[in-house]
C-alpha cells in the first residue's frame, strides 16, 4: 500500500498467490484501493489499482470462494 502522502513509503500488507492477493484488494475499503499496488517478486514490477481491477474482471480470471 502507498502512503498517505507522497513522502510515506509504501508498507507489505500481506503476500500470497496473484489471484489471492486481487481478491484480497477487492475487499479492502474503496477509499483505499487506489493506494493499493501488486508487486510481483523476481520481476520486480507493479500493477497499479487500475491493473489490479482489469485483471478482476477477465472472465478467465480464477474466482475462489
Amino acid at each position: 500500500m502507498r502512503g498517505a502522502d507522497t513522502w510515506s513509503p509504501a508498507h507489505e500488507v500481506s503476500r500470497g498467490n496473484l489471484a489471492e492477493m486481487i481478491s484480497l484488494a477487492q475487499s479492502w475499503p474503496e477509499d483505499e484501493q487506489p493506494r493499493l499496488f501488486l508487486t510481483i517478486e523476481r520481476t520486480n514490477r507493479r500493477l497499479s489499482w487500475t491493473k489490479i481491477q482489469e485483471l478482476a474482471t477477465r472472465p478467465d480470471f480464477p474466482v475462489f470462494i
